[in-house]
């Protein structure tokens, strides 16, 4: 570990605002290069705000899993309690407890596989009318079949009966990535301004999911979706289900987490093996042998090996949720420094994901890291595209077989050409999207 006294763990300032500047010009390249001059552990400033930026890995853990009690979700998931409520996400304390046992039991493994076969038989469906010389954003189409995936598993809903809320979610990301300045700068006891277009896409989530959710509770059948198994849901010591409201909370949580990142690791991975036609053959190869004419089925992604690699090798180098952040409760201990009550430990996927300490050419797309035993001696939190402790992701299994069953699908079906002139720039927000249209001209396989 490379620790440093406090003189020499910070970069060059603003004396007003610290490091706000430099870190909103290219929070990526700024990070990555704090990491690398000043070693892991180092002091951020941002408007007043003390932020520790840790890079090593034991300390995450310690921070995500062993003293995760000292720390709370930080400042950005705070200021998103507009567009997310109260949710597992952004809940604390006791209120964050019973949601988490409430909801755990609908992430099953058993219950997971069950909705394999739905997710294959929408992406058959969505790809049905694909023609050959047809150019497609690929980001643009892995979005919308995420989000029929996640409308059909949760809601049992097609999604022409969701746009309502499909349009509603899409403005209000939109207007949340656009406050992030405020957020990393201001207090959090300062209110973030709430645009009138995010106040608006806000109010149409609430009356759309309100309906929904009237309408479930009415009709009091079980439609085999994760909707009705939130509403079965209760707690065991009062037997007492969900309200209304925290009904809205998660499922508006599931929306979100369950089609955007999907979205963004299938679009990451494809682009990834267009520009590497060695695997792309592995994974054709692979999709042939274990499933061949058929469509591939939940109980073929054990077998699907070298695709899950390649998914791996996606999150590692184009991990969707890019950075975490906690606040410290109480005064903590993190290697040779006390992270006050009120400071910021800010941690980043793409910074350590990338770190050459775990990972030889480690900006390079290499699926066979997973396999061979290469990175077996690393430490746990070397890779951590979904979090970690007792608050990891939850969907985490959930999306692991949606990427690998739906890349394997497509790659079997099609090839995908990436524009000679696409530029992988990198717009990093809430999540981790590249800054241009992903255009990609699709051939048909021959059977």
């Amino acid at each position: 570990m490379q620790h440093r006294s406090d003189e020499l763990r910070a970069p060059p300032s603003s004396l007003l605002i610290g490091h706000v500047g430099s870190f909103s010009r290219d929070p990526l390249g700024f990070l990555t290069s704090a990491a690398k001059d000043y070693g892991d552990i180092v002091r951020l400033r941002f408007g007043g705000r003390i932020t520790w930026f840790i890079s090593d890995p034991a300390l995450i853990q310690q921070i995500l899993v062993h003293d995760w009690r000292s720390f709370e979700k930080g400042t950005g998931l705070k200021r998103s309690k507009p567009l997310f409520g109260n949710g597992l996400l952004t809940s604390e304390g006791d209120t964050w407890r019973r949601q988490h046992n409430l909801i755990m039991p609908i992430f099953h493994r058993e219950r997971v596989e069950s909705y394999g076969a739905m997710m294959v038989s929408e992406t058959e469906s969505y790809t049905e009318p694909w023609r050959a010389g047809v150019t497609i954003d690929m980001l643009e189409a892995t979005t919308s079949l995420t989000l029929r995936v996640v409308m059909r598993t949760l809601f049992n809903a097609a999604v022409d009966d969701s746009g309502a809320i499909s349009e509603a979610v899409e403005c209000a990301q939109a207007e949340f990535a656009r406050s992030i300045p405020y957020i990393i700068m201001l207090p959090s006891w300062v209110p973030t301004p709430v645009t009138p277009r995010l106040r608006r896409a806000i109010t149409r989530l609430d009356v759309s999911i309100q309906r929904l959710i009237e309408s479930r509770r009415a009709e009091g059948r079980d439609h085999g979706d994760l909707l009705s198994l939130l509403l079965a849901a209760h707690d065991d010591d009062n037997q007492q289900g969900m309200n209304n409201k925290q009904l809205r909370d998660e499922l508006l949580t599931l929306f979100l987490a369950g089609h955007e990142t999907t979205a963004l690791t299938l679009a990451w991975a494809l682009m990834l093996v267009s520009q590497n036609p060695e695997v792309e053959a592995r994974l054709v190869d692979e999709a042939k042998r274990v499933y061949g004419e058929r469509l591939p089925q939940p109980a073929d992604r054990a077998a699907l090996v070298y695709t899950a690699a390649v998914v791996q090798e996606a999150l590692r180098l184009y991990p969707p949720a890019w950075s975490v952040g906690r606040e410290a409760i109480e005064d903590c201990e993190l290697g040779d420094i006390t992270v006050k009550r009120g400071n910021v430990a800010f941690f980043s996927q793409w910074v350590v994901h990338r770190d050459p300490r775990w990972y030889s050419d480690a900006d390079k797309f290499i699926p066979d890291r997973w396999l061979d035993g290469s990175i077996a001696g690393n430490p746990r939190f070397a890779y951590f595209p979904f979090g970690g402790g007792p608050r990891v992701c939850m969907g985490s299994q959930f999306a692991l077989m949606e990427a690998v069953l739906i890349l394997s699908f497509m790659l079997a079906r099609f090839r995908f050409e990436l524009a000679s002139d696409f530029v992988p720039a990198l717009y990093p927000a809430i999540t981790l999207r590249p800054l241009h249209p992903m255009r990609m001209t699709i051939t048909a396989r021959n059977k």
